[in-house]
C-alpha cells in the first residue's frame, strides 16, 4: 500500500503544491524537479530551489530563497517588466524611480537588506527575495492598471536640474526631503498633487503642483526660495554664534587657585547634565574627572592644566561654585 505525500512552498508555479506516491522509501519525484545534489531539488519551470530531507515515509521540503540583484539592476528588470523605462538613480539613499508612460509611477529604494518598491497612494511593499518579487509583480501590474496617472514626487525630484549632483534626496513613504548646504525642500505626496514646502526662518512658502505642465517653473522657485531659505539660516546661525560670543565676554572665568580652593573643601564641580556630564573632585590629594555616560563612570586622575581648560570651556559653572562657596 503506498503512503502520500506532499512538498509545499510559498512560490509562484505548481511547484509549490504537488503530491507523489511512494513505496518504502523508494521516492519519485515529479518530472519538472530536478535532483542538483542528494538534498537539493530546482523546478525546471521557474527556477526555484529547494532542500529536502527524507523520513521513514515522507519528505519535507523547504524552498531556498534566491537572492534579489543589486538595484540597478533590478530597477532595469522591474523597468521592463512594467514596460516603462528608468527615469533617474540615486546614490545617497540607493533609489530608483520607474516612468510608465509620462509620469514616474514606481519608486523602488534599498531598505537594510531588502527593496521596498511603492506606487503613489500605496503602502509600500518591501521584497528580500526573488520569491518574493514573483509573488508581487502582479500585484504591481495590477495597481499601475488600477491606478490613475498622477503627479508624484518623483515626477518633481526629475525636474530638478541634476538632482543626484545638486541636492541629497532622501525617501520616506508619501514624503521626500531634498538638502542641498543649508537649503531644505519638503515633498508631499498628495491624492493628485504634490506639495513643496520650503521654511524660510519665520516664513513658510508652499506651492502646490498637479501637472507635469506646472512643473516647468517649479526649479526656478525651488532656487529663489531656498536661496532666501540658506541665507536666513546662515544669519540665524551667525547671530547665534555673536550672542554666545557676547554672552562669554561678560562672563567671569574664575582663576585656577578660586576652583582649586573649592576643590580643596571637598566639593565637586558638575559640568553638562542629562545623560552625560563630567564631575571635577579632589580624591587622597588628586585632582580627577569622572566621566558619566549613560549610566556608565569612568575616573581619571588629570592636570591643574586639563582643569584649566576645562574652566575655560564652561566659566559660567565654575565662577557659580567659586560664588556659592563664597557666599557660604
Amino acid at each position: 500500500m503506498g503512503i502520500a505525500w506532499e512538498i509545499r512552498a510559498r512560490v509562484h508555479c505548481e511547484c509549490a503544491v504537488w503530491n507523489g506516491r511512494t513505496l518504502g522509501r523508494a521516492i519519485s519525484f515529479p518530472s519538472f524537479l530536478e535532483t542538483l545534489a542528494e538534498g537539493r531539488l530546482r523546478c525546471k519551470r521557474c527556477g526555484s530551489e529547494y532542500t529536502y530531507e527524507r523520513a521513514a515515509w515522507e519528505v519535507t521540503a523547504s524552498l531556498v530563497p534566491r537572492p534579489l540583484p543589486e538595484l540597478p539592476a533590478f530597477a532595469q528588470e522591474l523597468a521592463r517588466a512594467v514596460g516603462g523605462q528608468v527615469a533617474f538613480q540615486l546614490g545617497v539613499q540607493p533609489s530608483a524611480a520607474i516612468r510608465v508612460g509620462d509620469h514616474c509611477r514606481l519608486l523602488i529604494t534599498r531598505y537594510g537588506a531588502a527593496l521596498r518598491i511603492q506606487l503613489p497612494h500605496m503602502h509600500p511593499f518591501t521584497v528580500w527575495n526573488r520569491e518574493d518579487w514573483l509573488a508581487l509583480e502582479p500585484v504591481i501590474k495590477e495597481g499601475l492598471a488600477e491606478q490613475a496617472p498622477v503627479l508624484s514626487i518623483c515626477d518633481v525630484v526629475l525636474s530638478l536640474a541634476r538632482p543626484s549632483i545638486d541636492w541629497i534626496v532622501s525617501f520616506d513613504g508619501a514624503a521626500a526631503m531634498l538638502l542641498r548646504g543649508r537649503s531644505q525642500v519638503d515633498l508631499s505626496q498628495n491624492p493628485a498633487s504634490v506639495t513643496v514646502t520650503i521654511r524660510d526662518g519665520g516664513t513658510t512658502h508652499i506651492r502646490e503642483v498637479a501637472t507635469l505642465a506646472q512643473l516647468d517653473g517649479l526649479p526656478a522657485w525651488i532656487d529663489e526660495k531656498a536661496g532666501g531659505q540658506a541665507a536666513a539660516r546662515e544669519a540665524a546661525a551667525a547671530a547665534f554664534h555673536r550672542e554666545r560670543a557676547e554672552q562669554r565676554a561678560a562672563m567671569r572665568v574664575p582663576e585656577l587657585a578660586e576652583v582649586m580652593a573649592v576643590l580643596r573643601a571637598g566639593e565637586s564641580i558638575q559640568v553638562g547634565g542629562g545623560r552625560s556630564f563630567s564631575t571635577y573632585a579632589m580624591k587622597d590629594g588628586r585632582l580627577i574627572v569622572i566621566q558619566s555616560d549613560d549610566g556608565h563612570t569612568e575616573e581619571h586622575a588629570i592636570s591643574e592644566d586639563r582643569l584649566g581648560a576645562a574652566i575655560a570651556d564652561a566659566p559660567n559653572v565654575f565662577d557659580a561654585a567659586v560664588q556659592r562657596r563664597s557666599v557660604g
